[in-house]
């Protein structure tokens, strides 16, 4: 029916017995989907083939993320970018997922009240978003997406238990449990941002005080750095680490530790086997941050649990956009289906 072509072998393929398999891939032109990350400052969206590969990428800054109706007009602007991009080549989009830094009602699929902008609140996200693309529009959790990417195709594959964590401009993250992501009743499941490290801690946006946000973000390096260096961007920042400068070591591996005591905790609770750390600052300061997390958690967590638990980067550069086009990938609405000419087709699944 020409609906695969050849893959790329993989680098390091393993020794098998027997025949070699010949490795094949659906091939371009069956349609695409769209992902979405919204964040306090960025729109990053992507186009992903039915093979999971991604054919097309946009990003624009978020000016005021409190006006709803201009995140959404600068949402709709990424989408029509990466949808202009694929549609010659990719065939059709099937349709766009978004991630949001909100949990998600499981009722009314709206971001419920927590530590996003109050003015998101209970807003019809979806049903805007779908007005102005004229496409089917699913929305998630960013860190809970960013869980689904890292189950599909990042660090967490074949991995029952693990739990990520996003270090960034805020701390996002999910967990995975018995195979599926825990979305706890409410959909309030994975607010590692705001675990408690410093009761006497920073007030943070959330209203409570110490959260781990408050000392393990961006904002948080840029706060420590400012009586030894003033107002620092992450470009300086990343080139004073970089240049082993000891007051930007010093906070960096100050945020380690204080995502060691929350780590210990979860490990200490949850039992994983993997801790993933993704974002921003894992990717430029990863090392540091990764042997401070270590200490602690050899510390803290009890023995047997400790031992059992590896900790990772993140593989995925920008997983919560992935995860968001998964959200598409496994509507299960709509089925592929071939036509009497051989020309291949989406419909609406029966029943």
């Amino acid at each position: 029916m020409n609906l695969v072509t050849d893959a790329p072998a993989p680098p390091d393929p393993e020794t098998r017995m027997g025949r070699p398999g010949h490795a094949v891939r659906l091939r371009p032109g069956l349609g695409f989907v769209v992902g979405v990350n919204i964040t306090h400052a960025h729109v990053r969206c992507l186009a992903a083939d039915l093979a999971h590969v991604v054919v097309a990428s946009s990003d624009y800054p978020l000016i005021d993320p409190l006006d709803i109706d201009q995140a959404l007009g600068i949402v709709a602007r990424a989408v029509r970018d990466v949808i202009d991009e694929a549609v010659g080549t990719h065939g059709t989009c099937l349709g766009v997922g978004v991630a949001i830094p909100a949990p998600i009602d499981p009722e009314t699929l709206r971001p419920a009240p927590s530590s996003c902008h109050q003015l998101w609140v209970d807003a019809p996200v979806r049903e805007l978003l779908q007005e102005k693309v004229g496409l089917p529009v699913y929305v998630g959790n960013h860190g809970n997406l960013a869980v689904m990417a890292e189950r599909l195709w990042g660090a967490g594959r074949r991995v029952d238990d693990f739990i990520w964590i996003g270090l960034d401009a805020n701390v996002g993250g999910g967990i995975c449990s018995g195979g599926q992501l825990l979305r706890g009743r409410d959909g309030f499941a994975g607010e590692l941002g705001h675990i408690v490290v410093d009761p006497d801690g920073e007030i943070c946006r959330c209203g409570s005080q110490g959260c781990l946000e408050t000392v393990a973000s961006l904002g948080s390096i840029q706060r420590a750095l400012h009586p030894v260096y003033g107002q620092v961007e992450p470009d300086r920042i990343f080139e004073l680490i970089n240049r082993g400068e000891p007051p930007a070591l010093r906070a960096i591996t100050n945020i380690g530790t204080q995502v060691g005591v929350a780590v210990s905790t979860l490990i200490n609770i949850l039992n994983p086997s993997l801790f993933i750390v993704g974002g921003l600052l894992s990717r430029q300061c990863g090392p540091v941050i990764l042997d401070a997390i270590r200490v602690e958690m050899d510390r803290r967590a009890l023995p047997a649990a400790r031992r059992a638990v590896a900790l990772r980067f993140s593989t995925l550069r920008r997983p919560e956009p992935l995860g968001a086009a998964a959200l598409v990938l496994m509507d299960a609405s709509r089925r592929l289906v071939i036509d009497r000419t051989g020309k291949p087709h989406w419909e609406q699944a029966a029943g």
